[in-house]
Formats: structure tokens, sequence, C-alpha cells
């Protein structure tokens, strides 16, 4: 089956070069990304990633055309629709600041390419069964605006994924520069203590995640006890549960951090109602409410 890709709305071959050697994003890993669930041919959480993505813009001085988000929609489908599959799986969306500049960049105008990877519908939101997490022990994350963002440049990110794979790990905890918790490699992450919810705020770093800012409002809205508050490494060894999430696999309870191991009781009844609130929303976008 042929592979295609959008690029600025048209579509491109999977085998169509795209970028020269001067390209901003290959250079200087100038650009941010979007991952994005699409569930029956929708993005449940589409007004999410528009907020995130537009005030990532915007601090990245980044100049998005009036109608980027409104011509969207039409997008995504299209590009599904040219893979002949499934309306389930991923979307990535990337934006990349475009003209030359070396660090003193001459345009602020973007360019923008997404993919499709299909998935079907049981893939879903399904619960990995094994994870086990420790903490990265060689770099931190700083505080600052830019932490915040999904950016092309991942290097921490990749380090400490390559050390948890040499670990044998599942994934790895990112402390920040104050040595407390962060986030992982490719989520948030959540701790249950008796009957409440802690996760460490935006201040301490951490990426704004779309799935995160969700479960939040959804959390209240199910009347859990909810608190962002800085978190110590000591808070692993304390915690009943330990889970993570991100906008594609939805909330993944933690097996294990080094030799605990942790219950998930409360972690497996919380995707059941994720799962519940994302085919509503997947309504709501189909009844154009």
């Amino acid at each position: 089956m042929s592979r295609f890709y959008d690029l600025n709305g048209s579509l491109i071959a999977e085998s169509s070069p795209f970028a020269g050697p001067e390209h901003r994003g290959l250079r200087y890993g100038d650009g941010l990304f979007e991952t994005m669930l699409l569930m029956d041919g929708c993005v449940p959480l589409f007004q999410l990633h528009e907020s995130r993505l537009s005030e990532s813009a915007q601090i990245l001085g980044y100049k998005l055309d009036s109608d980027f988000f409104e011509r969207l929609p039409k997008r995504i489908h299209q590009l599904v629709n040219a893979q002949q599959s499934t309306e389930y799986g991923r979307l990535r969306l990337s934006i990349f600041r475009k003209g030359s500049g070396t660090y003193f960049p001459e345009e602020q105008e973007v360019e923008s390419l997404m993919e499709f990877i299909p998935m079907a519908a049981g893939q879903l939101l399904q619960m990995a069964p094994h994870l086990i997490i420790d903490v990265y022990p060689h770099h931190r994350k700083p505080i600052n605006t830019l932490g915040g963002l999904k950016t092309s440049n991942a290097l921490l990110y990749i380090l400490a994924g390559a050390w948890a794979r040499a670990q044998q790990l599942s994934d790895a905890v990112i402390l920040n520069e104050k040595g407390r918790i962060c986030e992982t490699v490719n989520s948030n992450l959540f701790i249950i203590k008796r009957d409440e919810i802690w996760t460490p705020p935006l201040s301490e770093g951490c990426l704004m995640g779309v799935m995160r800012a969700y479960l939040l409002t959804l959390f209240r809205k199910l009347n859990i006890t909810i608190k962002e508050i800085p978190l110590e490494i000591h808070a692993l060894d304390e915690a009943d549960e330990v889970f993570l999430t991100n906008g594609f696999w939805g909330i993944q309870p933690v097996m294990g951090y080094k030799k605990l191991r942790y219950f998930k009781r409360s972690s497996s009844s919380l995707m059941d109602a994720l799962r519940h609130q994302l085919k509503n929303e997947v309504i709501k976008v189909k009844e154009g409410l």
C-alpha cells in the first residue's frame, strides 16, 4: 500500500524528498510537533492540541496562517483517505520555521508536514502490562519556558531512552534541575497515594501534555482529589500506584520502580473512564458540538 504525507496541505508520496540540506528543522531542530490520537476519523482532543500548538508557536515566534487550524481537519481527512486504511491511529504534525539565517532567522513563516500511522481500533488506548521504570541519572531538565514545548530538539529524551533500553527498562524518569521528578521519556507522570493523585506542576519544567491537561479536568469532574505539587524522588517509594500519560496511549500503569512493585487497580478504572470519555468527545466532534 502506498503511503503519503501532507506537506502544507498537499499530498506527497512517501518517497518524495521534502527537505534540503539547509532545512532549519534538520540543521537546528527549529520546529515543533504534535502527536494526535485519531479515533473514528476524529481527533477527540483537537482543541487542546490547537491551544498548545498556538501557545508554543507564539513562544518561538512562529507565524501561523490565520486559517491554519480551520484547514487542519480537512487536511487530516484527506491524508487518512489517501492511505485507504482504517480511520484509527496516530497523526504527527510537525511545524518548521522557513528560510535561512543560521542562528539569526530571517523569516517567521512556517511549513508543516503531517504523517498518519494507521492502527486497528482495538490497538488504541491499550495498557502495557509490565512497565518498569527507574530514574535517569545523567542529565537533568532545565526549568524554563521552553521545557513545556514539544520541539524537534529531543536530545535529552533520546539519551534517557537509550539509557533505559540499555538497562532493560520500559521508561526512564527525568529529573529537573532541582533534582525533583519532572516526567519520563515520552509521558507525564502521576502518583496515587491513598485517595489522592499527585503530579508535578508545569512550573517544575514538565511538558505541557495534552493528555495531562485533559485528565486534570476529567479527574476533577469525577470528584477525584488531584494535586499539582513538586515531587521528590522518594515519592516513588511511597506511592501506592504510579501511572504515565500521553496523548496517544492515554493512561499506562507502572508495574515497578527498581525492585518495588505497585498495584494498578485505580489506574485501570481511570483508564476505563478515559476510554468512555474520549468516545463521548468523538461523538461531540461528529455532531459539531
